[in-house]
């Protein structure tokens, strides 16, 4: 397959960074009104937004800091105040194109490099259909499903079926309810494969949570998820798709099949206020 390749500049970049921080906003909301009893809270800060939905839960991350414009010192001291307040670590989604303002502050402040993620995009057109998956299935998750969907997801992150915190997994079925976010199951003989997720805002999808459970790994369910949420884009109207992935990783080298790009790496930036470490996400 082949598309157009992208111009990775500022203006790409702070359309896919306000994107995932709009969504962001939208899965604090969506907690604050399905867990009312849940502490949670959301700043925006220096065009970036940094929401609080509980302790070692990935959504619980700030992005899109520094991409309009310098982050001042009184910036930086609101947002370590914030994460500090709740007893969390700050942890920080960092685009290569935010303010070099922002760069040097953060090192000064005791901020570490924990990980680079690629960022890959590609245009949305009106492609001919993809090629055959063969005997996988994929139909969206129904709203009675979530807690369905985040267990299956939560497993095909982790490797194991072992329980996870039922904190995490409620806040991730909030979130299960946000406009515009429309989640997956692929099937293989009608048994859950994986499962993936998609966020449509303003003619851009946002490609995440994209997991396969151990026992159906390297049958092309990534492939047939991807293809899935491909064809949503298309009917939505989107000319850009983005995701997330490890560098060099399979989730790389499948988007990549699906003409996806790398148009640059963030940088996961963390000051640590907390004594344990991150548990495993939903990305």
């Amino acid at each position: 397959m082949t598309t157009t390749s992208l111009f990775a500049d500022h203006a790409l970049s702070a359309r896919i960074e306000g994107t995932d921080a709009f969504f962001l906003s939208q899965c604090y909301e969506a907690v604050r009104e399905r867990l009312p009893d849940r502490v949670s809270a959301c700043v925006e800060i220096a065009g970036g937004v940094a929401p609080f939905v509980g302790l070692r839960i990935s959504l619980s991350r700030s992005v899109g800091l520094g991409m309009c414009g310098p982050v001042s010192e009184a910036n930086l001291d609101a947002l370590e105040g914030f994460y500090r307040r709740h007893g969390s670590d700050v942890d920080l989604g960092l685009s290569p194109y935010a303010d070099p303002s922002l760069f040097a502050s953060l090192g000064l402040r005791g901020f570490h490099l924990v990980e680079l993620d690629t960022v890959l995009a590609r245009r949305v057109d009106a492609a001919t259909p993809d090629a055959s998956t063969g005997n996988i299935t994929v139909r969206r998750a129904t709203p009675d499903e979530a807690a369905a969907w985040v267990d299956a997801s939560l497993a095909g992150f982790s490797g194991t079926d072992a329980n996870v915190p039922g904190e995490m997994s409620a806040s991730f079925e909030a979130v299960f309810h946000v406009a515009g976010s429309h989640a997956f199951f692929a099937l293989i003989d009608g048994v859950v494969a994986g499962t993936a997720g998609v966020y449509i805002r303003a003619k851009t999808a946002n490609f995440f949570a994209a997991s396969t459970l151990p026992h159906s790994r390297l049958r092309g369910v990534q492939t047939a998820l991807l293809q899935a949420r491909l064809q949503i884009a298309r009917e939505a109207g989107c000319d850009l798709a983005f995701t997330r992935t490890l560098p060099g990783g399979p989730s790389q080298r499948n988007a990549e099949r699906q003409g996806f790009h790398p148009v640059y790496s963030r940088a996961r930036m963390i000051k640590p206020f907390s004594a344990r470490p991150l548990d495993q996400e939903i990305a």
